[in-house]
């Protein structure tokens, strides 16, 4: 839950040059690792770009703490915890908090759900669907179709609806 705060003039301009130094990194290093990757190359970030993920990441925790309250930042840490530590605790926790601030944003729908169908919480993806097609996201057909191709695979019983 994000608490509720007073944001200064001052602390929400910081915490805009924070995000956009963050994006920047941010950008660069996802154009440097796609050439390479369409290339062939392994799936994988160098110990340089990490480093400047990092470094994004650093940025945006600290626009955080500015302002609480832009959901791009929740989305991109999120993504950064994800990828940099496979951290899915954080990444969940911070698609939820971008979602409770932007609920409408189907980006973060559709990747918060593809994070329940990996863990095997149809329900939650289900959820997740369904206020996708609420919104008439583009996306929903198609997760619609990923959904029932997951729940065909035959995921373990155990494994289907364990708590968020």
């Amino acid at each position: 839950m994000i608490p509720d705060a007073h944001i200064s003039k001052q602390d929400a301009i910081a915490a805009i040059s924070e995000f956009r130094a963050a994006h920047k990194l941010i950008s660069a290093l996802q154009k440097q690792a796609m050439d390479r990757w369409s290339a062939g190359e392994d799936f994988a970030y160098t110990d340089e770009e990490l480093a400047n993920y990092k470094a994004a990441r650093d940025h945006l925790l600290r626009s955080l703490e500015r302002n609480p309250f832009n959901p791009t930042v929740h989305w991109l840490l999120a993504n950064a915890y994800g990828e940099i530590d496979d951290d899915t605790s954080k990444l969940m926790k911070y698609y939820n908090s971008s979602l409770e601030l932007d609920p409408n944003d189907d980006d973060v729908l559709v990747a918060r759900m593809g994070m329940h169908m990996k863990a095997g919480r149809f329900g939650d993806a289900q959820r997740d669907l369904i206020r996708l097609q609420q919104l008439g996201s583009s996306h929903a057909g198609p997760m619609a179709e990923h959904l029932r191709k997951a729940k065909d695979n035959g995921e373990p019983a155990d494994a289907r609806e364990s708590p968020s």
